[in-house]
């Protein structure tokens, strides 16, 4: 699987998805349970969908020059709240991953943990019903969203190890103690 950590807030977060938003032929799909089997595709950074991303951060990004089928939602018996549907990775697509980092304060301290980019190792393919690898595609779109973090939005910050942090997120730990969850750091 490929994947690339990073530190952010929630202010970087957001900045990394609306410049996803910008991306010509992507679509952002948040993994949300939806009530029907039908995904929501998230096309603006509206108050309602950050409230949702804070509860639940990831997304799945869909792109017309990697992803060949259509999102899959698996349906989820509930036990008490009936039926709902959920995105799959691993099915449909091929997909990216994003997950954002999920900061929070306690105790009068902003706590970062680490985000993800990653991809997975194979996927379902629905037409022929094989287990497949990433394709070159797939893989081509993962260093693009790759470069465009590190040119754009990160910064190498040193930790005990060197780290990729959003701005915000530098300002945070070097002016105001943030604290660092993840990279050994706990």
């Amino acid at each position: 699987m490929r994947q690339f950590d990073f530190l952010a807030t929630w202010d970087d977060s957001w900045r990394i998805v609306e410049a996803l938003l910008e991306m010509k032929g992507v679509s952002l799909i948040p993994d949300f349970n939806y009530s029907e089997p039908e995904p929501q595709t998230v096309s603006e950074l509206s108050q309602e969908v950050r409230d949702k991303l804070q509860q639940r951060a990831q997304l799945f990004i869909w792109s017309d020059s990697f992803s060949l089928h259509p999102p899959v939602l698996k349906r989820i018996e509930g036990r008490t709240s009936g039926v709902w549907y959920s995105v799959t990775a691993q099915e449909g697509g091929p997909c990216l991953s994003l997950m954002l980092p999920a900061c929070y304060h306690d105790g009068g301290h902003l706590n970062l943990a680490s985000g993800t980019l990653s991809c997975q190792k194979l996927y379902l393919n629905p037409n022929s019903g094989n287990w497949e690898p990433p394709t070159i595609e797939l893989v081509n779109g993962f260093k693009q969203i790759v470069r465009l973090l590190k040119n754009s939005f990160l910064q190498r910050h040193q930790l005990h190890v060197a780290v990729w942090a959003g701005k915000n997120a530098i300002h945070e730990i070097v002016e105001n103690d943030a604290r660092v969850h993840g990279y050994g750091l706990d």
